[in-house]
């Protein structure tokens, strides 16, 4: 059965009911591509779908969520939107900390130059991962451990 992305997107609002959002979310493994479930914006859907949508990215492979790594880091500009945490989680269990140390080299710079404490101290809490501490470069290593440890 094929479906599109908007009726996959009513599937997976949080105004359907939770069979519904589980048999979207059963659904949209089979969605190619998994760039529609970062953050959407839409005339009819946006912060409603994102924790079902940080729930399907989360199952991805490392090897597929590296091309989006990066609007996965922009996520956690707010811990307090839908699927933050999720995203977070996934995040500090990500194996390719070459790739992904270069993502976060760019949010942290962007961070500091938009003065963005809050980004800065959610993504310090990627310190968890002992594989990223050693990828990155010891300046952002220093700006992120100092907020990870306050």
């Amino acid at each position: 059965m094929s479906i599109g992305i908007d009726e996959l997107f009513d599937m997976l609002s949080w105004n359907s009911d939770e069979v519904t959002q589980r048999r979207g979310i059963e659904l949209a493994k089979h969605v190619q591509c998994y760039s529609v479930f970062l953050q959407p914006h839409g005339l009819k859907h946006s912060k409603d779908v994102w924790e079902n949508c940080a729930k399907i990215l989360s199952e991805y492979p490392d090897e597929i969520l590296k091309y989006c790594s990066l609007g996965m880091l922009e996520w956690l500009e707010d811990l307090n939107w839908p699927g933050a945490e999720i995203i977070l989680d996934r995040l500090i269990k990500f194996a390719d900390t070459s790739l992904l140390s270069i993502f976060i080299v760019h949010c942290v710079k962007e961070a500091l130059a938009c003065d963005q404490q809050s980004w800065l101290g959610n993504m310090s809490a990627l310190l968890e991962n002992e594989s990223l501490k050693m990828n990155l470069p010891k300046d952002i290593y220093n700006v992120l451990y100092d907020r990870h440890n306050n």
